[in-house]
């Protein structure tokens, strides 16, 4: 079973303005993750991209629609063994999952902003996980 390589762990209530950002060793793929105070998101970079970094912005939840916002949130960003993939959990239940190499996204929310055309369809897929769970 592959070992995910959890990069950053953050304690956090939603709402509260947040930036947390994970980069794959390769240097070239990177996350971050963003609370603006009304909804959380997850933009995907690549460095090597000479116009702008940013692929997609993925939206992860609004404020208004979180049901206990005053409770502590345990945010994860863990890359798969070849750092070509990462997720990221909330409260030990995966929200997005990123794979750079496949060029594919997806949220539970199905919502996100396109930078790059990389990504026609954000709808929940658990074959993205397979990275992390076979």
């Amino acid at each position: 079973m592959p070992t995910p390589i959890i990069t950053e762990e953050e304690t956090f209530l939603v709402g509260q303005e947040l930036v947390v950002e994970s980069q794959a060793s390769n240097g070239r793929w990177g996350v971050i993750f963003e609370d603006d105070g009304v909804q959380g998101m997850l933009h995907m970079l690549d460095s090597s991209l000479t116009e702008s970094p940013l692929l997609e912005t993925l939206t992860i939840y609004y404020v208004e629609g979180v049901d206990k916002p005053d409770q502590d949130v345990e945010l994860q960003i863990a890359w798969s063994e070849k750092e070509d993939a990462v997720v990221l959990v909330l409260n030990d239940y995966p929200h997005a999952v990123v794979d750079f190499s496949k060029q594919q996204a997806c949220c539970r929310l199905n919502r996100a902003v396109s930078y790059n055309n990389w990504n026609v369809d954000y709808r929940w897929d658990d074959q993205l996980l397979q990275p992390f769970t076979s």
